[in-house]
């Protein structure tokens, strides 16, 4: 594994002095200062290429469309960079990768505030018009920068709505593949029905893992058949490994396009339609929370979904 930690240190110090008005005009500002350059723009999410020296060098600035005088405009709510891929690293890597950027960060910015919240960790700098964050877990390292003026999120960090969806399976399938894109770092959805019939989604900082549910843990009378598993296979799913892992699996790496998570949703929908046997989106079960209090979960579309 390498960590590109000179890379590291010029973005969050271009970062910290950098005039942030949150508007998707700063992308190519910040590109031109950080040399980096802009990918491209999807549905609330502009990809860039980053010049750090690592595997993937890309980023994601994140945010929401507001209508103002001049029209929808996109109000960038952070910019998020994995900085080194350590899935198939050790703890002591980990360890050593994080405390070697939390020291060169040290250095350029000063003390930063540090969080912790079970096997993930953050250290923060705050400035008038930046938080810098390095936020590491135990498969990965990123580099987020954040609004510090988007409103905080809710008391309430989790939600529920019993009644998601229609009985229109392509708008449920379109709906959930936006309400994945948008989905924020630690944040987990679950649709689930009757028979322990459910998907889940968590979105991480380099990827978003996508499960539905395996025969070990299907009430008996909607465990799939053989040539079912073989449809799952085909579209594209992972049985599980064993060791209690019994569903199956789908990853999306990030930063991507709008047609991945499209095409993701697609293969949900299939699942659940035509394998688990749910008749009907509406019979679905909506459940969301982030395990980080400062963000929240945009189910709006989902939920909106079942409106004729």
């Amino acid at each position: 594994m390498h960590v590109d930690i000179a890379g590291v240190a010029k973005a969050a110090t271009v970062a910290a002095g950098f005039d942030w008005r949150w508007s998707a005009d700063d992308l190519p500002r910040f590109c031109a200062a950080a040399g980096w350059q802009v990918a491209d723009e999807r549905p609330r999410m502009v990809r860039l290429t980053t010049n750090l020296d690592v595997e993937r060098p890309a980023a994601a600035a994140i945010g929401s469309y507001h209508t103002g005088d001049d029209g929808q405009r996109l109000l960038v709510e952070y910019v998020t960079l994995t900085v080194a891929d350590i899935a198939t690293e050790s703890a002591e890597v980990l360890a050593g990768s994080r405390t070697e950027i939390s020291a060169r960060l040290t250095t350029e910015l000063g003390p930063g505030h540090r969080i912790r919240s079970g096997a993930r960790s953050a250290l923060t700098w705050e400035r008038p018009a930046v938080t810098i964050r390095v936020v590491a877990d135990e498969q990965s390292i990123a580099l987020e920068f954040a609004n510090p003026h988007c409103p905080a999120p809710p008391q309430q960090r989790g939600s529920a709505d019993p009644h998601v969806g229609a009985d229109d399976w392509p708008r449920f399938t379109t709906a959930l593949a936006h309400t994945l894109s948008r989905m924020p770092y630690d944040g987990f959805l679950v649709l689930s029905t009757v028979g322990n019939r459910y998907a889940q989604f968590r979105m991480r900082a380099d990827r978003l893992f996508c499960e539905i549910v395996g025969n070990d843990y299907l009430d008996e009378e909607f465990r799939v058949s053989p040539a079912d598993e073989t449809t799952m296979a085909e579209t594209g799913w992972r049985s599980g490994t064993g060791g209690g892992d019994a569903n199956w699996h789908l990853d999306i790496e990030l930063p991507a396009s709008f047609g991945v998570y499209d095409a993701a949703a697609a293969r949900v929908t299939v699942a659940l339609r035509d394998i688990l046997r749910v008749p009907t989106p509406d019979l679905l079960e909506l459940r969301t929370w982030v395990d980080d209090a400062r963000w929240e979960l945009d189910s709006s579309l989902l939920t909106a979904a079942r409106q004729r």
